[in-house]
């Protein structure tokens, strides 16, 4: 017997009142943290994947995130990451067994299993990761890349909790897009099919996958407002009209980057910053 707990995160009545959402960070924590020190008091941030989890030991990832717990409860705020192709998929999807003080000790550092929905007083944001490493015949297995990095397909026990409890899902925040969105083009997996000949196919599947959730919260009826994304490394932006006439923004957020700073239009100031953000403009 499933439960609705199951696919939900209550991060109501902790004081949120701003929703913001970043690329990859790919291992960059120092920065990463300093780029959320300078944005403010009572955040949500959520991660959109390549996080970096399993590249070290977890008390690696325990030493690290400490300093974010310290932060982040002097600011009220709290980041939530979504999986990558570059994480070890069971920090996310078997967490009390990799890392269980994790959970105990830092209550503002959230790691989300596919399929959860963050519920927030600014909007509900499902969540689901996953992708293609399109270089993973150059990594190691286990150590640099991991089996089950792929979206996981829907079970049936979230289709069944969508159309049974018809929840309200303002935001969907995800690694890879649907395969209608940007980017389009293909030609940059030439030089991995070199390499690599299952590339081609997997890469579409991904996107597949991700389609298929769309079309699926689509036909019940959910009003995606908008979708985030990384993966990709560059910032896009689009409206798409589907299906049902819905209209959903699609916002690709770009990596974290040391070279240079990005300016975050979203943000609503003149702030530069290392990380790709994209903040929720809610009325108060």
């Amino acid at each position: 017997m499933w439960s609705p707990n199951k696919f939900v995160v209550n991060l109501k009545e902790k004081g949120i009142q701003r929703l913001l959402f970043c690329g990859d960070i790919h291992g960059e924590f120092n920065t990463f943290l300093n780029n959320v020190k300078r944005l403010g008091e009572n955040a949500l941030i959520i991660v959109c994947g390549d996080i970096s989890f399993g590249f070290n030991k977890p008390q690696y990832y325990l030493d690290t995130l400490k300093k974010y717990e310290i932060a982040l409860s002097k600011l009220n705020s709290y980041v939530a990451f979504v999986r990558g192709n570059h994480d070890d998929p069971r920090w996310f999807n078997n967490l009390d067994k990799v890392c269980p003080k994790l959970k105990t000790y830092y209550p503002h550092v959230w790691i989300i299993k596919d399929y959860q929905t963050i519920l927030t007083e600014q909007g509900n944001i499902l969540c689901f990761g996953g992708a293609r490493s399109v270089d993973k015949s150059w990594r190691v297995k286990g150590t640099s890349w991991w089996e089950g990095e792929m979206p996981l397909e829907m079970s049936e026990e979230f289709k069944q909790y969508i159309e049974e409890e018809s929840p309200i899902i303002d935001y969907v925040a995800t690694h890879s897009s649907p395969n209608f969105c940007e980017p389009k083009s293909k030609h940059g997996l030439a030089q991995f099919y070199i390499w690599d000949k299952e590339v081609y196919k997997d890469c579409e599947r991904e996107r597949d996958i991700i389609t298929d959730v769309y079309k699926f919260l689509v036909d019940n009826n959910t009003p995606i407002k908008k979708w985030f994304y990384g993966h990709f490394h560059y910032h896009y932006k689009s409206i798409i009209n589907v299906r049902n006439e819905i209209e959903t923004m699609f916002i690709g957020l770009d990596r974290c980057r040391l070279s240079y700073d990005l300016v975050v239009e979203s943000i609503g100031r003149d702030m530069k910053l290392n990380c790709d953000f994209y903040e929720i403009k809610t009325i108060q």
